[in-house]
């Protein structure tokens, strides 16, 4: 394996990356359409909800899996197969009349994105070190962020046309499918004895993962909830709840790219509770936003946090797990975060059923804040 990868295994794998965070997110333009179309089968208002989050859950449940492949099998076998899944369960969900066959579909892509998200990741962290990783951390999350701008912005255009025409987003999956045959190779392993579950340093990972996700609750409230937030608010269409969606995502793929000169300057404490500071302000800001470009300014602060925190998170855990074992650890890490996808409504609608939308981002953002704070305090004692 060379010492430094080349720019094209780099860029496959950023590439790939766009894939992840956002893949359930790409639906949301059209959740209003999709409901209407199914508005005859009972409980169809969780059920479409169901659509957008099943995949969050299957990613959570089966990432420990992928962590668990990607170590024993490789990395480079695991990210292909995944990519193939995606794109064809993917695509496969416009094609279906039957809700319960949609479910079936968006079950597979969170399949699909387990393994590539833990088998992108696991090979960054294998190829890089120390600074040039904490970079490339960074620019993954860039580029998970643009990835979830570009789907959600064609998806508000397509879903203009029909929810069907929205689930083609998925088809990108299958341009990158050469490029990952081309440029990747599979890293040699590594024999450091770290493979053994005794000799994972579970405490801090667990803390890792908690606050991973909670900050995906946060983070994922935004395409759950705000669609028919603008709905009442303005009559909003696909489009611009499409545009409003993606300002979080540009943000937090904007702020990630300067991440590995940030990351040289201050603690990892100091980054993690900045990142809580800053997305929960930006959160309880809507409380008062009562105009498009008001809440847009709330969500580009809360992206910004955002962009903080996962990059990180990563790096942490990668330092932190034995070589022998990493793939499992950031498999533990992609459960962590979609596991706080899935959980996002059913956390946000008791709140929101209780008071407002507004007031359910208040109480999300000063709950944020406030570890935040917690986290700060913790870094000065150490």
């Amino acid at each position: 394996m060379p010492e430094t990868p080349s720019r094209f295994t780099a860029a496959t794998l950023l590439l790939v990356s766009t894939l992840t965070i956002m893949a359930g997110a790409a639906i949301s333009p059209s959740l209003p359409a999709l409901e209407a179309f199914f508005s005859e089968v009972p409980r169809a208002g969780l059920l479409v909800r169901l659509v957008l989050t099943l995949p969050a859950l299957m990613i959570a449940l089966t990432a420990p899996l992928a962590g668990l492949l990607v170590d024993r099998f490789g990395r480079v076998r695991l990210l292909m197969a995944s990519v193939l899944l995606y794109a064809l369960a993917g695509v496969a969900g416009g094609l279906q009349d039957d809700i319960f066959m949609l479910l079936l579909t968006r079950a597979a892509l969170g399949l699909g994105v387990a393994g590539l998200m833990t088998a992108a990741t696991t090979l960054i962290t294998d190829l890089y070190a120390g600074d040039a990783r904490a970079r490339m951390l960074g620019l993954q999350a860039s580029m998970m962020g643009g990835g979830g701008v570009i789907f959600l912005l064609i998806g508000g255009a397509l879903s203009e046309l029909g929810w069907r025409y929205v689930f083609a987003t998925y088809a990108a999956g299958f341009l990158f499918l050469p490029l990952c045959a081309l440029s990747l190779t599979e890293p040699p392993p590594r024999e450091d004895g770290g493979g053994d579950g005794a000799a994972m340093p579970w405490g801090p990972l667990l803390g890792l993962y908690a606050g991973t996700a909670f900050a995906q609750v946060m983070f994922y409230t935004v395409p759950v909830q705000i669609p028919f937030h603008l709905k009442e608010l303005f009559g909003a269409g696909g489009m611009m709840i499409g545009l409003t969606i993606a300002v979080p995502t540009v943000s937090f793929a904007a702020a990630s790219v300067p991440y590995g000169r940030v990351a040289q300057r201050f603690s990892r404490w100091t980054l993690l509770s900045l990142g809580f500071l800053t997305s929960g302000v930006g959160l309880t800001s809507l409380l008062v936003a009562g105009s498009y470009p008001v809440i847009w300014v709330g969500l580009a602060i809360m992206g910004a946090g955002f962009s903080i925190m996962v990059p990180t998170v990563s790096n942490w855990v990668s330092d932190i797990a034995p070589d022998a074992a990493r793939g499992r650890a950031l498999g533990g890490m992609t459960t962590a975060m979609f596991l706080g996808q899935f959980i996002a409504p059913l956390i946000s609608q008791p709140l929101v059923e209780a008071s407002s939308i507004p007031t359910m981002y208040a109480t999300l953002g000063v709950t944020g804040a406030a570890l935040g704070l917690g986290m700060l305090l913790i870094g000065a004692l150490r």
